[in-house]
């Protein structure tokens, strides 16, 4: 917070940060941490 505070970093940029944080983490989440069924038990 203090480098926010003494203007070296910007609220808006760690916001941008977390957002994007978070959908780095759901598209991993929904592309690779999937469950492998084999097709037969479908």
């Amino acid at each position: 917070m203090s480098r926010i505070y003494g203007g070296i970093h910007f609220l808006s940029a760690n916001e941008d940060g977390l957002a994007a944080g978070r959908a780095l983490g759901h598209y991993v989440v929904d592309n690779f941490l999937t469950p492998n069924v084999p097709d037969s038990l479908v």
